[in-house]
């Protein structure tokens, strides 16, 4: 069975691994994280990976459960006068993951497709201490299929 938490934790990777997103962050490689992680510390501007939403591919074979549609959300979120920095992380995190392929001793994908990048505007995020609309958010949402090993 396909582990979703293993292609969320190999995705926060490749984004933890590119130079230009780790560089427009002041935690660095620690700005990337899951989206359900709620630390003490919560700096802006940040990345977060949501956990992917998995689609098991049926084949009838004895690899069921083996293979597996996946829709992935990174967000990035700024908390400055102007959208402008959101955007360009959002632009990072983008060219570092579209066409991108993942091989894990536990799972490999296809090509990352971008299906849709949202553009930046204000939000809040759930959970996290903020007053609506007073963060910058934009969205990528990705597609790719997933084969466990």
């Amino acid at each position: 069975m396909i582990s979703p938490d293993l292609l969320q934790a190999a995705l926060v990777a490749i984004l933890r691994a590119d130079a230009a997103v780790i560089g427009a962050l002041p935690e660095v490689a620690n700005g990337v994280r899951e989206m359900q992680w709620k630390g003490t510390a919560f700096q802006y501007p940040n990345v977060r990976v949501a956990r992917p939403a998995l689609t098991l591919q049926p084949n009838g074979g004895s690899c069921e459960g083996n293979v597996a549609d996946a829709e992935i959300i990174v967000s990035v979120h700024s908390k400055r006068d102007s959208s402008i920095l959101a955007q360009q992380i959002l632009g990072f995190a983008e060219a570092a993951l579209r066409g991108r392929t993942i091989d894990t001793g536990a799972l490999r994908t296809t090509n990352l497709y971008v299906l849709a990048m949202n553009p930046v505007s204000p939000t809040s995020i759930p959970g996290q201490p903020s007053s609506p609309g007073d963060i910058w958010t934009g969205t990528i949402n990705l597609s790719t299929i997933v084969h466990h090993l």
